[in-house]
């Protein structure tokens, strides 16, 4: 008998713990939208669709208030002909091109759209813009960064420039050259005396007997005086 009111409470007791679990999970998932349900654009910046155009992660990238930004994202025309986006800031409007079928990354340096003096902090959110395309409007909040994150410190507006003045003087700073080294004077040769041939005096080469020509007279020999010749007298 205990034993049977034994297992009659357990199989109770189970099926409470049964009973709240369910209500938990259908109670609380009614009234709780799970995250995972929820489409969102998994980036800083903000999306849109406007008739076959879908705008994906806009941001703009400032370096204050004041400043210049630079819009950031891409730009998809999934219609069949070419459409123009406009963005509608408080300094003017900015528009940008798309080919059909085609898509445009504002990070790339052939698709900057810079806006000037962005009246936000970064932080904040330039709210309420209008972006209109293909007759079709809306209203985008779109974020403000700066470039504390390395991954957009280099679209900062100034950047590009920043980087050339940087290199430019860089090249016309002169480096300090290394000075050239004094060559250290080394031993000279010394001349070693080579042995001087000492200059053999030549016979003289005999007189040259004068010669006449015949066409000449040669002259006759002095008469030489002649000795007496003594016969020896008895």
């Amino acid at each position: 008998m205990k034993f049977a009111v034994s297992h009659s409470l357990k199989r109770a007791g189970a099926g409470v713990a049964i009973a709240a679990a369910l209500i938990s999970a259908t109670g609380c998932g009614y009234i709780y939208t799970q995250p995972t349900t929820l489409q969102y654009a998994a980036s800083d910046g903000v999306k849109a669709d406007l008739n076959g155009v879908e705008l994906r992660n806009i941001m703009m990238v400032s370096s204050g208030k004041g400043g210049d930004g630079r819009l950031l994202g891409t730009i998809l025309n999934k219609s069949d002909h070419d459409i123009t986006v406009t963005f509608a800031f408080p300094s003017g409007e900015k528009s940008v091109k798309v080919a059909k079928g085609q898509q445009v990354r504002l990070e790339s340096n052939d698709s900057q759209v810079i806006v000037p003096k962005i009246s936000q902090t970064p932080g904040e959110t330039l709210a309420n813009t209008q972006v209109s395309s293909n007759d079709q409007s809306t209203n985008l909040n779109i974020p403000i960064i700066d470039g504390t994150l390395k991954e957009y410190a280099s679209y900062m507006p100034n950047a590009a420039s920043s980087r050339a003045s940087s290199q430019s003087s860089h090249a016309a700073t002169p480096s300090a050259s290394t000075p050239a080294k004094t060559p250290t004077p080394s031993a000279s040769a010394t001349a070693v005396p080579t042995n001087t041939a000492t200059a053999v005096p030549t016979a003289p080469e005999p007189a040259e007997t004068p010669s006449y020509d015949e066409s000449e007279e040669v002259p006759a020999p002095a008469p030489t005086a002649s000795v007496p010749v003594y016969e020896n007298v008895q």
